[in-house]
């Protein structure tokens, strides 16, 4: 299912090596001087958009109905996702990660790449 977001803002930051998700919080532009951002209407990144990159999707998500929701992620290459009540960046909770390359319907090739 694909959900809705509620507000979603997507950061890149160009020019980034390496395959890791170390590799874009070390970078020095990051958090605060992205490339370039986008606004996301669905809770889903583009495909084929870059080389040497790295991402930030942050914002708003907007479930369909109350309930117990699975997340899956894919991701060319490492990504997390990261899931909170508020904005407060301290209580956020990891939900799944991918610690290398998968394709965009490639949705079980690590079993952390999806929530519990």
């Amino acid at each position: 299912m694909r959900w809705a977001c509620g507000k979603c803002v997507q950061e890149y930051f160009l020019g980034i090596g390496g395959t890791t998700v170390l590799d874009l919080l070390n970078y020095p532009l990051y958090p605060n001087n992205p490339t370039g951002s986008s606004n996301l209407t669905l809770f889903q990144g583009p495909n084929n958009f870059n080389n040497n990159f790295g991402t930030r999707v942050r914002g708003y998500i907007v479930p369909p109905q109350t309930g117990n929701y699975t997340f899956t992620v894919t991701s060319d290459d490492a990504s997390v996702v990261y899931l909170s009540l508020n904005a407060d960046p301290r209580y956020r909770q990891l939900l799944c990660s991918v610690p290398g390359l998968t394709t965009a319907s490639e949705f079980t090739k690590y079993p952390e790449q999806t929530s519990r």
